[in-house]
């Protein structure tokens, strides 16, 4: 008996932590389809009529296609450089012994631990000195910087827990060292890379901060700081288009989890063991 009530509060709490992490999004995704004066004055009912010409309305007159645009051609380069970058600095951290290695490592561990917070104001001035601000290649650039020492940190746990006969192997078959690396081991950190890829995507489609402070023309403008914008800037707001901007926003990145979950997961699990 008390193994069965056991069970039922662990239900009950699962359901319960559902219900808040789900419940919002359900709520949004409602009211993309409602009016502002259904939002304020019921906004727990479903529609009276699913209004779907707000997606229309927020993709064309609240501008979410150039702001998408935006979003893509700051994401995409980020997201493949910095997956490229991160898989070459982790396997040479974990497969070469060279003189400061482990120094720089700490270093690279240590930029974890800085808050993006303290480096606002610097990088704003430096990017102003060198003519970066509104700019993709500067955008792109700290992005990928931000994202990097994790990236680094990561690769790195799976080379270093991948079998070392499998690269001996490959030495003896008369790979050399770029053999050894793109037909041997890149292979086995496979799960590692997509789960990287979907982390830095997740991260980078929804920056806010960076693009904030080195983005301030409009027509340069990402996703993130178009549905602030929208919001400040009308004299009536209208929620449904800001619901329907936040449904346009989040699909990319659910698609891309539903797509990638097996491996998102095999690959988090593959990096913390041997």
């Amino acid at each position: 008996m008390p193994a069965t009530i056991m069970s039922f509060l662990k239900w009950i709490v699962l359901i319960l932590f559902a219900v808040f992490a789900v419940g919002p999004v359900l709520w949004m995704f409602v009211s993309a389809f409602k009016t502002t004066p259904e939002i304020l004055t019921t906004p727990f009912h479903l529609p009276s009529e699913w209004r779907w010409g707000n997606i229309g309305r927020a993709w064309g007159e609240a501008g979410f296609s150039r702001y998408t645009m935006n979003t893509v051609i700051m994401t995409f380069p980020a997201v493949v450089i910095g997956v490229a970058l991160s898989t070459l600095g982790g396997y040479a951290f974990a497969r070469f012994n060279f003189r400061g290695g482990g120094l720089a490592f700490f270093l690279l561990l240590y930029g974890l631990t800085v808050p993006f917070q303290a480096l606002m104001i610097p990088l704003f001035y430096n990017f102003s000195r060198f003519g970066l601000i509104n700019e993709y290649p500067g955008l792109i650039a700290a992005l990928i910087a931000v994202h990097l020492p994790f990236g680094i940190f990561l690769m790195r746990s799976f080379f270093v827990n991948a079998q070392a006969e499998i690269a001996d192997a490959a030495r003896i078959d008369g790979c050399s060292e770029y053999g050894v690396f793109w037909h041997a081991m890149l292979p086995l950190a496979r799960p590692g890379v997509l789960a990287l890829t979907t982390i830095l995507f997740t991260d980078q489609w929804k920056a806010f901060l960076l693009p904030l402070i080195l983005i301030q023309d409009d027509a340069r403008r990402p996703l993130t700081l178009g549905l602030l914008f929208l919001r400040d800037a009308q004299s009536q707001q209208q929620y449904e288009l800001l619901a329907a901007g936040v449904i346009i926003a989040s699909v990319p990145t659910i698609l891309l989890f539903l797509a990638t979950n097996r491996y998102f997961q095999q690959g988090l699990v593959a990096g913390s063991s041997k």
